[in-house]
């Protein structure tokens, strides 16, 4: 992948990852209401932990978009390519 690509997907995972933490954090409030209303919410627990762990892997997913991209501009500077910012885009929240 090139330096265009990386760049281009590090800043829609980070997105990704930032719009699933708002959306976990809005269904851990909406289990904490159920919970507080005496109604079941198993259901919403499940969905909650799947969530979660679908961001764990979004997340790696992310590290790992961070790492390539960190390779490729060590690799860049070793070859005297010109110096190549290690700023990388970052979401807004």
């Amino acid at each position: 992948m090139d330096r265009a690509q990386i760049l281009t997907y590090l800043l829609a995972a980070e997105q990704h990852v930032a719009d699933g933490e708002r959306r976990i954090a809005s269904r851990r409030d909406f289990v904490l209401s159920l919970k507080c209303a005496g109604a079941d919410y198993n259901c919403e627990i499940a969905e909650l932990l799947e969530m979660e762990r679908a961001q764990m892997k979004h997340i790696a997913e992310l590290d790992r978009l961070r790492t390539e991209l960190a390779v490729l501009n060590a690799v860049c500077v070793a070859k005297g390519s010109g110096y190549v910012t290690p700023d990388e885009p970052r979401a807004t929240t």
